[in-house]
C-alpha cells in the first residue's frame, strides 16, 4: 500500500540551482536466502560467497561478511543429487517459485510521471508560468531522500539548450509516493553559463536526473510538451541610470515604470462615427497583449561620433543573455533570441527616439518636457513603431502623430490612438 502526499515548492523569480551535497553515502545491507530444503553438508574451511556491488564504498574497511543459520556454511558449490531428473520450472505464483528480493537495505526511488501546466492547471501559452510536477515513487522498504535535477530545452531555439531549472530535494517514506510540484517563472537563467531565456511559444523537452546516496542516475522518464500562442509579449528593457535621474522618471523602479506605461488609460478614435473606444488597460488590452519587462541597468548611452544610436544596446542585449549572434534588430520574429521578442533602451539624452525592427531607443523627454505622462507617451509611441504603425502625418493630436495635442490628453493624460494607427498594428510575436 502506498501512502500518497504532496509537497509544493514556492515559486522563485530568480533561479538559484543547487548542488546535491557531496559525501551522502547509501548503505547497503546484503540479504541472504538459503533453500530450505536443500541438504547442508559441513566442508573443511567453508566460504561465504558475497555479491559485491560494483559502487560500494571503496573507503569501507572490511568487505561485508554472510552469516549463516546454526553456524553452518553454505559452500560455493552445490553438487546434484546422481540421475536426478528434470524438473520443469514451478508455475508462476507458486510457494516453489523463485521470487527475486530487494535488498533489505536499499532505497528505489523513480519518477513515475512528468506534468507539465500553468498555474491554474491548463495547457501553458505563451506567457505563463508553468507548473511541473513529478510523481515520485519508492519501491522499496527503505526509507530515503532524493533530489530531482532537471533541465529544458527549447526546441524552436537555435541556443535553448539543457537549462538548469529547480532542484527539488524530497524525502521518500518506505513503500510509498509523492507528488512534488515547483514553478518556473517566464524568465530564466542559468547561471553557469551566464545566459538568460524566456518561456517563447514552441516545443520543450524537459529531461531529469535523479541523485540519492552516492548514485547519480539519469531517470528515463522526460516529457515533450508545448508553449501554444499567447498574450505574453517579452521585451528586454535596458537602461541608463541617469534615465532615472530626471523629471518624473526621477527614483522611479524601472520595471513598475514600464508596466505602467503600457497599462495607463488608452482609447482609439474613430473618424467616421466621431466617437473613441476606451481601454482602461492601455496599450496591453488594446493590443490583446501583456508586456512582460525584464529591466536592466548598466546601458552606456553615451553618443559617440560615428556610432550608430543601437549600436549599444545591441552588444548590450547581445552580451546580457549570452545570445551566439549579435541582436539582429532589424528581423521580424525570429529564434536566436532566446525566446525574447523586442527590447527597449531607455537613453539619458532628450531627443525622443527612434525604433528599428525588433528594437526602439527612447530618450529621457522631449524638447524640456519630463513630466510622466509625457516620457511615456514616447515610449508607447516607438512601441506603435514595433508593432507596425508608421507616423499619421498629416494628422495630428494622436499618439503616433503629437499625441501631446489632443484636448483628452491635455485634460487627463489619456493617450488617443488614430484608427488608421490602430488598424496597422498586429501582434508579431505570439
Amino acid at each position: 500500500m502506498f501512502r500518497k502526499t504532496s509537497i509544493t515548492l514556492l515559486a522563485v523569480t530568480s533561479l538559484v540551482f543547487a548542488c546535491r551535497e557531496d559525501g551522502l553515502i547509501a548503505e547497503r545491507f546484503i540479504g541472504a536466502q538459503s533453500d530450505a530444503s536443500a541438504e547442508k553438508k559441513p566442508v573443511e574451511n567453508p566460504v561465504a560467497s558475497v555479491a559485491d556491488d560494483a559502487e560500494s564504498d571503496s573507503n569501507a574497511d572490511t568487505q561485508p561478511t554472510l552469516a549463516v543459520a546454526n553456524d553452518t556454511a553454505i559452500s560455493q558449490q552445490e553438487v546434484p543429487p546422481a540421475e536426478s531428473p528434470e524438473q520443469e520450472a514451478p508455475p508462476a505464483g507458486s510457494p516453489d517459485q523463485e521470487v527475486p528480493q530487494v535488498p533489505s537495505g536499499s532505497f528505489l526511488p523513480s519518477i513515475t510521471a512528468i506534468t507539465v501546466t500553468n498555474s491554474k492547471g491548463d495547457a501553458p501559452r505563451k506567457g505563463d508560468a508553468l507548473k511541473i510536477t513529478f510523481s515520485l515513487k519508492n519501491d522499496s522498504p527503505s526509507a530515503g531522500e532524493v533530489t530531482v535535477f532537471s533541465n529544458l530545452s527549447g526546441l524552436r531555439f537555435t541556443d535553448f539548450n539543457n537549462v538548469p531549472l529547480t532542484d527539488v530535494k524530497v524525502k521518500l517514506e518506505a513503500n510509498s509516493s509523492h507528488d512534488v510540484t515547483f514553478e518556473v517563472p517566464v524568465f530564466l537563467e542559468d547561471t553557469a553559463k551566464k545566459s538568460r531565456f524566456a518561456l517563447g511559444r514552441g516545443n520543450y523537452e524537459l529531461k531529469t536526473k535523479l541523485s540519492y546516496g552516492s548514485e547519480v542516475k539519469a531517470s528515463p522518464k522526460s516529457t515533450n510538451f508545448e508553449i501554444a500562442e499567447g498574450k505574453g509579449v517579452f521585451a528586454l528593457a535596458m537602461y541608463d541610470e541617469k534615465y532615472f535621474e530626471v523629471g518624473d522618471a526621477k527614483g522611479a523602479d524601472p520595471e513598475a515604470w514600464l508596466k505602467e506605461t503600457f497599462t495607463r488609460k488608452g482609447s482609439i478614435f474613430y473618424p467616421e462615427s466621431g466617437t473613441k473606444q476606451i481601454f482602461a488597460g492601455g496599450f496591453d488590452e488594446m493590443m490583446g497583449i501583456e508586456h512582460h519587462i525584464k529591466a536592466v541597468g548598466g546601458l552606456d548611452s553615451r553618443n559617440t561620433k560615428g556610432v550608430d544610436i543601437f549600436d549599444n544596446p545591441e552588444a548590450f542585449a547581445t552580451e546580457y543573455l549570452n545570445l551566439n549572434q549579435k541582436w539582429a534588430h532589424g528581423s521580424g520574429p525570429s529564434t536566436n533570441k532566446h525566446g525574447y521578442d523586442y527590447f527597449i533602451a531607455l537613453d539619458k539624452d532628450s531627443f525622443g527616439g527612434v525604433t528599428f525592427g525588433t528594437a526602439q531607443v527612447t530618450g529621457a523627454g522631449i524638447s524640456g518636457d519630463f513630466s510622466k505622462d509625457r516620457m511615456q507617451m514616447l515610449i508607447v509611441h516607438e512601441s506603435g513603431h514595433v508593432f507596425g504603425s508608421p507616423h499619421c502625418d498629416p494628422i495630428q493630436g494622436f499618439i503616433m502623430c503629437s499625441g501631446e495635442k489632443n484636448k483628452a490628453y491635455k485634460a487627463d493624460g489619456e493617450y488617443i490612438w488614430h484608427e488608421d494607427s490602430f488598424k496597422k498594428m498586429k501582434n508579431l510575436f505570439k
